[in-house]
């Protein structure tokens, strides 16, 4: 399935770590952007010459994209327990997004699970879906951008754009140097697995 939808260009991979973490420790995963949010903004006035200075204003950088952090617990007979929380974040790009004091909105979607499965096993995280609506304006240059008289010579469509956000875990119990060099080898088997189905790869 995976390899059919990279064949047309309906799958984009945008990341496929591989690290290790301690039993019942958290390990977050990001693949982020940093988009600059405006916090505070104010205008100080020159008290000598009551004249207006320069707008000053207070920027800090939100994280938007997918967080994921698993905390698991290795139980006996080799199954292991994924406590697991996903956020999806991403800026609201319809043209009913509201602003906030020249900020972009944002999209906001969260998980959280609890899930156990056996080591080496895959388990499977889908349903958070998006949809965006996009106006696209197209017609002939210049013409279609003639007040009022552009509008015969162009076409406004509306549709709409869905994406669902699927994460693969494989969990696998590590006991030894041996089996740490063995998943080692998995990682990089895999990875070039990815690398063969995504589009220009």
């Amino acid at each position: 399935v995976l390899n059919a939808l990279a064949n047309q260009g309906k799958l984009n991979v945008l990341s496929s770590p591989s690290l290790m973490v301690l039993d019942n420790q958290t390990a977050t995963i990001k693949v982020v952007d940093e988009v600059p949010v405006i916090t505070q903004a104010r205008t100080p006035v020159d008290t000598v010459n009551q004249d207006s200075i320069d707008q000053l204003q207070s920027v800090e950088f939100k994280e938007v994209g997918v967080i994921l952090e698993v905390t698991p617990r290795v139980n006996l007979g080799g199954r292991i327990t994924l406590d697991l929380s996903q956020e999806v974040s991403e800026v609201d790009r319809s043209p009913t997004a509201v602003a906030t004091a020249g900020n972009p909105a944002f999209i906001n979607r969260n998980v959280q699970t609890t899930v156990t499965v056996q080591s080496g096993e895959t388990l499977v995280l889908g349903g958070l879906i998006s949809e965006t609506k996009i106006q696209s304006n197209q017609g002939v240059p210049f013409l279609k951008d003639i007040p009022v008289l552009g509008a015969l010579f162009s076409q406004t469509t509306d549709f709409t754009e869905r994406q669902e956000l699927i994460v693969l875990l494989t969990p696998r119990a590590v006991r030894d140097q041996a089996e740490a060099r063995a998943v080692t080898d998995e990682f990089r088997h895999r990875l070039r697995e990815l690398e063969s189905i995504t589009p220009g790869g």
